[in-house]
């Protein structure tokens, strides 16, 4: 695997993180608005408020390491062995 093989599939994963934690927080905004009775028309304001968030912040913090020793994995050519031992969970919001 080259090295531009390898930068592609982190940034893809650290794009589906955080596409992941942008879709909880879209499920979150849509769940308050519906218990408030109200619809929102600027929910991307509401969803640029929660990425400023320490909570948003925090998860895509903590799923880091995991990033980290994925990259650490494939640079040594041993990221099919990682996976198997420690498959990727995303943690609900």
């Amino acid at each position: 695997m080259t090295t531009e093989q390898r930068d592609a599939i982190i940034k893809l994963l650290r794009d589906y993180i955080r596409t992941s934690a942008d879709y909880r927080a879209l499920v979150a905004i849509l769940d308050s608005e519906q218990k408030n009775q109200r619809v929102s028309e600027d929910w991307q304001a509401d969803l640029r408020k929660i990425r400023e968030t320490e909570e948003y912040r925090k998860i895509l913090r903590g799923l880091e390491p995991v990033i980290s020793s994925i990259e650490r994995a494939m640079a040594e050519d041993r990221f099919l062995e990682a996976v198997a031992k420690k498959p990727l969970r995303i943690v609900e919001c």
